[in-house]
């Protein structure tokens, strides 16, 4: 009787034995493949267990994230220099030249008349732009030298986009009615997000008023009524509102 109750415990014993020796390998095996971020997973199964598979590549199976930079991304290069400054110059695909023609309607007196003088923007040197050119107003004509266009803001005679409308200053002095006095605008270089190059306000239908991207307050005019061969200022947007002369249409 004491021999048939030890033979079932020594089989237990030894199917005991034989379970701990088949599973201690895959037990320190796992435990190594989650300590080596080297070893590649060889199959879909092993991955599983280590629950590292990943589905949206169901061709590789290493640990997510890798330690290393993939060695030939698809994605292209960048470039070994970024560019030092924009094309200045505009395609004439994307623009259209137009002239700015002084907003006019009934009711208005300018110098005694109440007709529409019919007046634009034009660089001062005679049938060209040039660097150094003041803006002024004459009546309109079909002359080179009023055709504008808009480019991202900036305002470049036609027949040389790489000029732009510039600011000179603000307020250097005041005229006989206590009103400040600013530079004329200038024909000048452009140059890459230059503030006082920068326009806001542009209309390519309906009047408009054009200001300083930094200055709301002013607006681009002339002093008092209009003349022939007056200067355009960023001057004060409330005297030119007060004179009706802030406002211009594309002409």
């Amino acid at each position: 009787m004491r021999l048939l109750c030890t033979i079932p415990s020594a089989g237990f014993i030894f199917l005991s034995a034989v379970v701990a020796l088949h599973s201690a390998p895959r037990v320190e095996r796992k435990h190594n493949l989650r300590r080596s971020g080297k070893q590649r997973i060889k199959s879909r199964k092993q991955a599983r267990e280590l629950n590292i598979y990943d589905d949206r590549n169901r061709n590789h199976y290493t640990r997510r994230p890798t330690r290393r930079p993939t060695k030939r991304p698809d994605s292209r290069r960048p470039t070994q220099r970024p560019t030092k400054r924009p094309a200045i110059t505009p395609s004439s695909a994307s623009t259209s030249s137009f002239r700015l023609k002084l907003y006019w309607q009934e009711g208005y007196n300018w110098q005694g008349n109440y007709d529409d003088p019919v007046y634009c923007m034009e660089c001062s040197s005679s049938s060209n732009c040039s660097v150094g050119n003041e803006i002024i107003i004459k009546h309109c004509s079909l002359a080179s030298d009023q055709k504008f266009t808009e480019v991202g803001g900036t305002i470049r005679p036609a027949i040389d986009t790489s000029l732009c409308f510039t600011i000179m200053g603000y307020d250097r002095a005041e005229d006989n009615d206590g009103d400040p006095i600013t530079d004329p605008i200038q024909l000048q270089p452009c140059e890459n997000e230059n503030p006082n190059q920068q326009f806001v306000g542009f209309r390519s239908s309906g009047k408009f008023e054009l200001s300083p991207i930094d200055r709301a307050d002013r607006c681009l005019g002339q002093a008092h009524h209009p003349k022939s061969y007056e200067m355009i200022h960023p001057k004060s947007c409330a005297i030119a509102r007060r004179d009706t002369t802030s406002s211009w249409v594309t002409y």
